[in-house]
This record gives structure tokens, sequence and C-alpha cells, in this order.
């Protein structure tokens, strides 16, 4: 992801004073309404889901220090300037129907439907992403006008990056649980993610789910095998609970949960168990999903108006399509 992000030419000449509080209404106006949005859809504002970072809000104030304001002092015009204009150009885009800055809605609308329905199946507590957010995203990466809007949309790959060498590593766990088992999904490429706008989108994907999700390494009982018995014998070299776990290919875990075992094991005790192994496994989300968690997930850190920028850019496409 590109740290400094959405880079746009200012439209034309500077705004007055007195357009951009007539502006900043505007901004406030849509922070009004997504937050209606939220509750409407059954999402209390006050939420508190399962959180894979500890003090949310204060990590973000620290990373994303940019927010809007009410008064213009001299040091802060020019950054409210950039800002304003930033969003002036989305705005028009969404206002005027620019067929280009749509033109991924339906590859997006496929992509997230994939991956709702296979995270949905596979993982608890998982609630459904609007694919209006990764639209958002890449209104905010890029936009209509980058010279990247044809390739590498979701900047996953540029300088630096870590995303793209988490979703190309054929050895990530988290990689591996998140992709959906679908073959255009697997085993995506640096190059093409880098040039091709649906290798970008698809890998941009897996990197946010990635880092939304709380997982943690759980005993996990292969499937569909029948439940076994071994008998201690210290003659077989299966004296200890050790010897069975590395021998029977199960886990401690396992054991503990179909046996009461005693505290001392004695020639003759038979103990059931199946085989198992120890795997990262997905336990929760970091969700609802919201421009917060979006930025500390995906963005870098770089752009202190992040966040700002994808609630702005999410408020006009919900807007839009209202």
């Amino acid at each position: 992801m590109n740290k400094l992000t959405g880079s746009t030419a200012l439209l034309g000449q500077m705004l007055t004073v007195y357009e951009m509080n007539v502006f900043l209404n505007f901004l406030y106006e849509m922070k009004f309404h997504m937050s209606s949005i939220e509750k409407s859809n059954g999402i209390p504002v006050t939420e508190k889901p399962l959180l894979k970072y500890k003090d949310e809000d204060k990590l973000a104030k620290k990373r994303f220090p940019f927010t809007l304001r009410n008064e213009f002092v001299t040091k802060e015009q020019q950054e409210n300037q950039t800002f304003f204009n930033w969003c002036e150009t989305r705005r028009i885009a969404a206002l005027s129907g620019l067929l280009e800055w749509d033109k991924y809605d339906l590859l997006i609308r496929k992509l997230i439907y994939e991956m709702n329905n296979h995270l949905g199946r596979t993982t608890p507590h998982y609630l459904t992403i609007d694919w209006r957010w990764i639209k958002a995203m890449a209104w905010t990466e890029t936009g209509a006008g980058d010279r990247q809007w044809n390739s590498n949309v979701m900047q996953i790959g540029v300088s630096s990056d870590p995303g793209i060498l988490a979703v190309t590593d054929r050895d990530n766990e988290m990689t591996k649980l998140i992709t959906p088992p679908i073959y255009a999904w697997q085993n995506l490429k640096k190059e093409k993610i880098k040039t091709i706008p649906e290798m970008n989108f698809r890998a941009a994907i897996i990197y946010l789910m990635s880092r939304l999700s709380i997982s943690e390494i759980r005993s996990v009982k292969k499937p569909y095998l029948a439940t076994s018995s071994v008998t201690i014998s210290r003659k077989e070299g299966l004296s200890t609970l050790n010897d069975i776990i590395m021998k029977k290919h199960t886990t401690e875990e396992t054991l503990r949960e179909m046996n009461n075992i005693p505290r001392y094991l004695h020639d003759g005790d038979v103990l059931k168990y199946v085989p198992a192994e120890k795997k990262r496994a997905i336990t929760g989300w970091n969700l609802p999903i919201n421009a917060q968690r979006i930025a500390l997930a995906y963005n870098g850190g770089g752009d202190s108006q992040y966040i700002e920028k994808i609630k702005y850019s999410y408020s006009i496409i919900i807007r839009k399509a209202s």
C-alpha cells in the first residue's frame, strides 16, 4: 500500500475560507449520515467486538492524527486545503456519475461475495463485509486519474510493502486460512499483482482480511477419522503422554479432552484418541469493519489523513447508491 495515498491534482484555484466552511459542513453531514446507517443496520455505534488491537482508538489517533477542523489557522491551511481538494475530486466524480470511477464495481462485488461466503462458512464470529468499503479503499489508495488506476489500484506491492510478501508466501498460515478455495485466488504472483487490477484486488482483500482476523495456535482434530485407543506399555515405549503424542500423531489437548487422565499412568491403562495436530486457527474478527480498522490493518501510517479519506469516500459512495 502506498503510504502517501490519494495524490490528486488540485482543482483550479484555492478555495476561500467561506467555501471551505461550506464544504466542511457537507463533510459533517456525511458523518452524521453514516452514523444513522450504522444504527439502521442494527450495529450499535458503541459496539465492542473482539479486538486485535489493544487501545484501538489511541493507536489510531497516534498513527492518523489528522481530523476535520472547524476553524483554520495559518499552519493548518495548506493541509486542510489539500484534503478538501482531494475530497472535491471524489464528490464531483460521484455526483457526475463518471463511469471511470465505477468501473471496478462488478469485480469488487464478485470478489467480496466469494470472500464473505468462504469466511462465513469456515470461521467463527464473522460479519459480512460491505463491498463498498473496498471501493472506498480503491478511491483512497489511487482513484481514477492516478497513473496506477489501471494496474496497482490498491497499492499492494509498492516499495517496502509487506503485504505482497504475505499473500505470495505459500507457507504463510494466515494466507492459507483466508484464501478462498477457488483457482483464481490461488498462487498469486508478484508481477501479476502489481500489473493486473483483478489480481491486485484479490491480493489486497486477502491481506486486509488476514490483518483483521484474530488467530491462535490450536489443537485441531483430523476430520472423518474414527476414535482409536492406545494401551500404556513401557515395553512398547508408550509410557507417557508425550510418547502417545509422538507415535500416534495426536495432541495433549485432544487426549485430555477425550480422557479422564490420572496423575500417574500405569501399564494397562487405556486412552482414547484421534489423530490431531497443532495449527493456526481463526478464532474471531476485528469487526464490524470501519475506516479506523481499515487504516490500522492496511495502511502503513504515512498518511495522517487516511482515516478521514476512507470515511469520506465511503460516505459519498453509499449516498450515491441511495
